[in-house]
């Protein structure tokens, strides 16, 4: 139950963190206009395409001088790693279709950025944040590599590695394992039962137009 408690701290923490950058980027990104906009959101699908075993070592190097080693704030803001860039993404297409409907439906353009963001698009974009959402936390909650190495106290373990701790050298405890395996198997399978509608919704929203 501790290590449940730990991958739900961290899960959670990084799916509202993942909605907050997400948001903000994709709505940059889509619906603004900057030099190297372009450049940028190639970059995150580049950023996400990168291998996580290529950068678990310079991560450990900055996580190390940051002291962030072996903490749960550290497990998350690692985690932004992979999937502020893959969420960002995502958004980008449904903001788009969502701010061409809402000009479709006569909202006025003078609207302030903020105000567009919070008033129009967000509220039309609920399944797709849940999307985003689902896919934040199902990741964070089954990684494994950067668990691994950021963390060594059992103390702020996750699920994913404290299941680890049912082998001892060549003991392999079946029951206990499979129980364990079992449980972590459910918050992710029950937030799809609670959500499943918005989540296949926002799956087929951005497919609507083009």
């Amino acid at each position: 139950m501790k290590y449940l408690r730990n991958s739900t701290i961290v899960a959670v923490g990084n799916t509202l963190a993942s909605l907050a950058f997400a948001t903000l980027g994709a709505y940059a990104l889509a619906r603004l206009r900057f030099r190297g906009r372009g450049l940028i959101a190639r970059g995150l699908v580049f950023t996400y395409l990168v291998p996580p075993a290529l950068l678990f070592i310079p991560l450990f190097a900055v996580m190390s001088a940051l002291r962030l080693v072996d903490t749960h704030h550290g497990l998350v803001l690692t985690y932004l790693s992979f999937t502020v860039p893959f969420c960002t993404w995502l958004l980008m297409g449904y903001f788009r279709f969502g701010a061409d409907r809402a000009r479709g439906g006569g909202a006025r353009r003078r609207l302030h950025a903020a105000g567009s963001l919070f008033r129009v698009i967000l509220p039309m974009s609920l399944p797709a944040l849940a999307v985003v959402a689902f896919f934040a936390f199902t990741q964070s909650w089954n990684e494994f590599l950067y668990a691994n190495v950021f963390v060594n106290s059992v103390e702020v373990r996750t699920v994913t590695t404290g299941l680890t701790l049912f082998i001892v050298e060549d003991v392999f405890f079946w029951g206990p394992m499979m129980g364990a395996s079992f449980l972590s198997a459910l918050p992710p399978l029950l937030l799809y039962l609670v959500f499943q509608r918005w989540v296949v919704k926002g799956l087929t929203l951005g497919g609507v137009k083009g």
